[in-house]
């Protein structure tokens, strides 16, 4: 498994590359991981839940760090070309080039995960720039095959000239036994050692980007506020618009019933200890955090895009609301704080759509026969 990033960088695509490769190990498969050494303060080796992890040198940031990981990468893989068989690339950025180069140059099956979509996703974001552009036909050129995590991605890349043949949806996974429901006594006993003294919590989970639609979140939540003082919102997660969601919530005077924790490791203690799930997303592949809270047995309200609109259904297993409407996100927010057999229902339906299709050991299996079609 070839990626720019990996534990302990813990986001979407790093939490679900792990996820995999511990899976296809306890599953009898060999693995390794190669990615950049991105500090100093980080072993150039080491086994994390029995995955090899390989941190290979990079220098600086940006496309010199990017051009010196492929140098490095191609050294690596190269001299380590008798111990494996496929390269599989998360995420079609530059070590998906270095993946297409080792595949023509060791005879190496190569295959490329695509993440988000839209706006953020590795298409638009590479169609940007002509560099972008020349990459995403170099891929679909040389590349043995692809995979799309939801309908949306593959649509796009086929509209974008990637041959169907080609290209394989396989949603994300998650880890069931991880991430299950508690009694509320249990969730009581959470909340009291996690200092969460509040009658109502509602939970976000992820990157502080724009693409979390995250002001609209926060403009919503002073109606919320307005209306009840008993619902506070959890923002768990870091990233670049921080300090613009600070000043939102200070302008709106909404301090007392928004809380930024921060990035935290405790996350299915959290995720435990709620009461509803929320994400706003303006686009999304299929969420890593999404699928936690419902293998907890979250009611959860999500936009109505993207993978997300493919594993909920409205009213049975979560609530979708369409993109920034704000009446949508309160009536959601107060039907399932009223209405208790509403709430249970859904949380419950939401746990049973993970187990029967998006536990880890389903994907897993899922991989492992593509990876066999493509050796064939």
């Amino acid at each position: 498994m070839l990626l720019a990033r990996f534990y302990p960088r813990v986001g979407g695509t790093e939490q679900q590359a792990l996820y995999l490769a511990k899976e296809l190990v306890n599953k009898g498969h060999r693995v390794f991981v190669c990615t950049q050494r991105f500090s100093t303060k980080l072993k150039k080796f080491e086994l994390i839940g029995e995955v090899p992890v390989h941190r290979l040198f990079s220098l600086g940031r940006g496309r010199i760090a990017s051009l010196s990981f492929m140098f490095c990468s191609i050294m690596f893989l190269v001299k380590k070309r008798n111990h494996y068989q496929i390269i599989h690339v998360h995420l079609a950025s530059s070590p998906a080039i270095t993946a297409v180069i080792l595949g023509k140059l060791l005879q190496k099956k190569v295959i490329v995960k695509f993440g988000a979509s839209r706006e953020f996703g590795d298409i638009h974001t590479s169609e940007q720039r002509f560099i972008g552009k020349l990459k995403l036909e170099i891929l679909k050129k040389y590349a043995d095959c692809f995979i799309a995590p939801s309908k949306e991605i593959k649509e796009e890349m086929i509209q974008f000239g990637f041959s169907v043949k080609k290209v394989f949806t396989i949603p994300n996974g998650v880890d069931i036994h991880k991430f299950f429901p508690v009694t509320p006594e249990r969730k009581s006993t959470i909340r009291e050692k996690l200092e969460l003294k509040y009658p109502r919590i509602v939970t976000f989970v992820g990157r502080l980007t724009k693409q979390k639609g995250l002001d609209f979140l926060i403009r919503g939540w002073r109606k919320i506020c307005t209306n009840t003082f008993e619902i506070h919102l959890l923002l768990i997660g870091d990233g670049e618009e921080r300090n613009n969601i600070e000043n939102l919530i200070a302008q709106l005077k909404i301090q007392n019933m928004v809380h930024l924790l921060g990035n935290r490791h405790n996350i299915v203690d959290l995720l435990q200890a709620s009461d509803i799930f929320i994400l706003p997303s303006l686009a999304e592949g299929l969420s890593n955090a999404l699928l936690e809270a419902m293998s907890c047995s979250l009611p959860v309200i999500a936009t109505n895009i993207g993978g997300t609109a493919e594993i909920i259904e409205n009213r049975t297993n979560g609530v979708l609301i369409e993109l920034n409407s704000i009446n949508q996100l309160y009536e959601g927010i107060i039907a399932l704080t009223t209405n208790p057999e509403l709430s249970s229902t859904l949380g419950r339906n939401a746990r049973n759509t993970v187990k029967e299709n998006y536990s880890i050991e389903k994907i897993t299996q899922s991989y492992i026969s593509l990876y066999e079609k493509v050796c064939k």
